[in-house]
């Protein structure tokens, strides 16, 4: 996700970053991608240990509950830094 305060140069930004297949999103909320950067990182350590129980045959669904609470949990931490909800939505990658 691409942040930047000055909406006519994430205009242009954007416009620079249309390459396919790269898919840009952009936004004005610096706030909400901070966190959502830094937060997504603990998330992402959270399920890598479950992964690391991948005998266990609950680890699936482990994962699924863990990114669910994870997100709702990073959403409201998010608005109340300042935050609004997109840049926590963002699509990921996350084979389950």
């Amino acid at each position: 996700m691409l942040a930047v305060q000055s909406q006519s140069l994430l205009k242009r930004l954007k416009e620079l970053f249309k390459i396919r297949p790269l898919r840009i999103s952009t936004t004005t909320d610096l706030i909400g991608v901070q966190l959502a950067g830094a937060v997504k990182n603990t998330l992402s350590i959270g399920i890598s240990f479950v992964e690391a129980t991948r005998g266990n045959p609950e680890a699936n669904r482990v994962k699924k509950d863990l990114i669910q609470l994870g997100l709702k949990e990073m959403i409201k931490i998010g608005k109340a830094m300042g935050g609004k909800k997109k840049p926590f939505w963002v699509r990921q990658v996350w084979e389950i």
